[in-house]
């Protein structure tokens, strides 16, 4: 017993910059599912996701090895699919082996786990709470188990918790495409940063970028709301309370991560706002920084900006979400920018 005491206690949160992205990722992963993580914790984590899109992406793969050695199946994944078409594209096409590191560690993970359970201390997560995660380049779409549907963009995370009271998803990194089941005695909360978004029975499209949040919708009716105001008692229908905005279909809101609003709502085009979700990227008069933002979800080498004021720079162009270099290209050949490649990275400076 003494050795499995020992096993156990190196369960700490991963220390920031200690080891290889993979090894955080890694560490991450085993410290969440110990159940001993605090709200302090989760907090860490969430900052850590959104520090690079190449810690989602590893999360990401942490995660599906987890769920492919079936340690976490019973808190991670939804009900089983009777419709085969609503399985995750990413579980519909071969992936990559795992590096035989990975093996060593995920088995590892799983011995510490199971001799934590042994020893009467470990505790479950709520199983109404599940996460999901896309890879870089990734466009995974999921079945809730109120069977709403979330598409995920690449590189994207969210939370969801769905109980017998109420339905609430976080979305932590990136950007995702509700269809949301309607439910009168239900309401579907999603959280963005310091934004709520609130439905009964919608589809919108929420992005998350260093511009702040937008959200847009498709069908039905939104409510969004600085979540850190009063809480609205109001109910869907009524007159809204101040601070809150309603969107409709065809019209998308811009809040900035503070949550406040920046505008009234607009009307989008959704073939051009929601061509992502087809793998087609369109922008039309956007600032730099945020199709950046948006462009390294899918993207081994992400692009940085050397120079802040080039993030200023509007753009317009269209391109496939596997063919992101068009970017740099139409940079170099439109703007006095320099683009200086790396191993891991691509550098945009300004000439």
């Amino acid at each position: 017993m003494a050795d499995v005491v020992n096993l156990v206690e190196p369960l700490r949160p991963p220390r920031p910059g200690k080891g290889s992205v993979d090894e955080q990722a890694d560490a991450w992963l085993a410290y969440l599912y110990s159940g001993v993580a605090t709200d302090a914790d989760r907090r860490q984590f969430s900052q850590w996701l959104h520090e690079s899109p190449a810690h989602s992406s590893a999360y990401a793969q942490a995660e599906q090895l987890w769920r492919d050695l079936g340690m976490a199946a019973a808190r991670t994944q939804p009900a089983p699919q009777k419709n085969p078409q609503a399985i995750p594209a990413a579980q519909q096409t071969s992936r990559p082996q795992p590096k035989p590191r990975r093996l060593r560690v995920a088995f590892a993970m799983a011995a510490t786990l199971i001799a934590v359970f042994a020893l009467g201390w470990f505790q479950f997560h709520d199983p109404a709470t599940t996460r999901y995660s896309s890879a870089t380049g990734e466009i995974r779409t999921i079945e809730l188990a109120d069977r709403s549907v979330v598409t995920l963009s690449g590189a994207s995370a969210i939370v969801a918790h769905l109980s017998e009271h109420e339905r609430r998803v976080e979305l932590v990194s990136g950007r995702a495409y509700f269809d949301v089941v309607p439910d009168p005695q239900r309401a579907f909360f999603v959280k963005v940063a310091a934004t709520e978004i609130r439905v009964v029975g919608t589809a919108f499209d929420v992005n998350k970028s260093p511009g702040g949040v937008e959200v847009s919708v498709t069908h039905g009716l939104v409510e969004v709301r600085d979540a850190a105001a009063v809480p609205d008692q109001n109910p869907l229908g009524k007159q809204p309370a101040p601070a809150v905005r309603r969107i409709e279909a065809g019209q998308k809101l811009l809040a900035k991560l503070d949550g406040a609003l920046v505008a009234a709502p607009e009307r989008f085009d959704p073939g051009v706002d929601l061509g992502w979700k087809t793998g087609h990227l369109h922008y039309v008069n956007t600032r730099l920084e945020s199709i950046v933002a948006e462009v390294n979800r899918y993207r081994d080498s992400p692009i940085v900006l050397a120079d802040a004021s080039l993030g200023d720079l509007r753009i317009t162009t269209s391109f496939q979400t596997d063919q992101t270099d068009q970017l740099l290209a139409g940079l170099t050949a439109s703007y006095s920018v320099e683009i200086t490649p790396s191993r891991n990275r691509v550098v945009v400076h300004a000439r």
